[in-house]
C-alpha cells in the first residue's frame, strides 16, 4: 500500500510526499521480506529516484549504488531491474556533473538493453535519451540530436505521441536544437510539448512547468 501511494504521488509530481511513502515502504518491506527481496529493492530504487528529483544527490547516489550491488548479485547483471538501477545511477552521476562516469555507465547500460531487451523496449529508449543528454552536456550536439531523434521516432510509434516518455524526448530534442541555434524549430517543438503536457499531465505538473520554461527560453533566444 505504501509503495503504491508513493507511485501515485510520484505521478502527480508531489515528490516530497512520494519520498515519505517510499521510505516507509522500504522499512516495512525490509522488516517483512528481508533486505534483498525484489519488492524491498523496488522501494529502495523508487526512494532513490525521489531523492534525485529533489536534488538530494549524495543520498540518492549512495542508495542507488547499494540497490545496484544487491541486484547484480541476486538477480544477475542483465536482469531488467539491474539495468534499471544502472540507469538510475547514471542519472545521479549526470546530475552531479560526473559526465565521463555517467556516459560510460549509460553506454554500458544501453548496449546490454539493446541486446537483451531489444531496440524498441521502453528501457532501451530511456537509455538512448539518457546517453544523449550526457553527450549534449559534453557539447557533442550532433550525436545527441541523432540519438534523441531516433528515440523519439520509435516512442511516437510504439508508445504514442502523448506518453510521458515521448514528451520527455520531445523536450530533450528541443534543448539540443536550441543549443545548435535552430531556434525556430526548438520553439515550435517546445510549444507542442507544452500543449500536450498541459492537457495530459495538468498545468502544475513539474514536466509541464519545465516545458513552460523551455518555451520562455526559446522565445528569449529569438528576441
Amino acid at each position: 500500500m505504501r509503495h503504491t501511494m508513493g507511485t501515485t504521488y510520484h505521478g502527480l509530481g508531489q515528490y516530497q510526499v512520494a519520498e515519505r511513502h517510499f521510505r516507509r515502504a522500504r522499512e516495512l518491506r525490509t522488516d517483512l521480506l528481508g533486505p534483498e527481496h525484489p519488492d524491498t529493492l523496488e522501494s529502495m530504487g523508487s526512494l532513490a529516484d525521489m531523492l534525485r528529483h529533489q536534488n538530494k544527490l549524495n543520498e540518492a547516489r549512495k542508495l542507488n549504488e547499494e540497490t545496484l550491488g544487491i541486484r547484480k548479485r541476486v538477480l544477475g547483471p542483465e536482469h531488467r531491474d539491474t539495468l534499471a538501477s544502472m540507469s538510475n545511477l547514471g542519472n545521479v552521476l549526470n546530475d552531479q556533473g560526473k559526465l565521463d562516469e555517467a556516459r560510460k555507465l549509460r553506454e554500458q547500460t544501453l548496449a546490454i538493453e539493446k541486446r537483451v531487451l531489444g531496440p524498441e523496449d521502453s528501457g532501451t529508449l530511456t537509455s538512448m535519451n539518457n546517453l544523449a543528454s550526457v553527450l549534449w552536456k559534453q557539447g557533442k550536439l550532433d550525436a545527441a540530436r541523432k540519438l534523441h531523434e531516433e528515440a523519439l521516432e520509435i516512442q511516437k510509434r510504439v508508445l504514442g505521441p502523448e506518453h510521458p516518455d515521448t514528451l520527455i524526448s520531445m523536450a530533450n530534442l528541443a534543448q539540443v536544437l536550441c543549443r545548435q541555434g535552430k531556434l525556430d524549430e526548438a520553439r515550435k517543438l517546445h510549444e507542442e510539448t507544452l500543449e500536450i503536457c498541459k492537457r495530459v499531465l495538468g498545468p502544475e505538473h513539474p514536466r509541464t512547468l519545465i516545458s513552460m520554461m523551455g518555451v520562455v527560453v526559446g522565445l528569449s533566444g529569438q528576441g
